[in-house]
């Protein structure tokens, strides 16, 4: 073997081992990061997953909330508030504050599943349950059970609906 033979193969040999350790590193690539894509993938699926458990967790108490406003009219917590409501015994009150609390729940609920959404989630979505609260704060009796029993409820959700509240008061 001539000393051109040996460095020609050498040469080569330098050649093919550098395109191995390229190929290497570019599949080892190309596999990193369809494992990310799967990963992610996977985690925007449990996310889903878990959105869609706590959305239906809040529709069964706002569900809730509505069987027993339509069951019993004559409470007065239904979405349309009564013309001339009448006076509630003491068991109709203790149903009047039930009704009332998973009214509350409901709306927490919300307020759990939105609150740490992005801005176009919070407005198109949250709002909407900070209106409907709003407006039932307007009667006097969901606004007696409100200074009631509110310290019952999460305070960060207490607070940002007396925030909300004080704002839609100053207008």
């Amino acid at each position: 073997m001539t000393d051109n033979t040996a460095y020609v193969i050498t040469a080569v040999s330098a050649l093919v081992q550098g395109v191995a350790v390229s190929a290497a590193a570019f599949f080892g690539l190309v596999e990193w990061k369809r494992s990310k894509r799967e990963q992610a993938i996977a985690i925007g699926l449990e996310s889903d997953r878990r959105d869609k458990e706590a959305f239906q967790r809040g529709h069964m108490h706002y569900t809730s909330y509505l069987k027993l406003a339509v069951k019993y009219p004559e409470l007065d917590m239904g979405d349309l508030p009564l013309k001339n409501p009448p006076e509630l015994n003491d068991l109709q009150k203790a149903q009047a504050v039930g009704v009332f609390l998973v009214w509350c729940a409901s709306l927490q609920q919300a307020w759990s599943l939105y609150k740490d959404g992005s801005k176009t989630v919070k407005y198109n979505r949250w709002e909407g349950w900070v209106i409907y609260f709003q407006s039932f704060m307007k009667r006097e009796n969901f606004r007696q059970y409100w200074d009631m029993y509110k310290n019952q409820f999460d305070i960060n959700y207490v607070a940002e609906m007396e925030s909300k509240l004080q704002r839609y008061e100053a207008k």
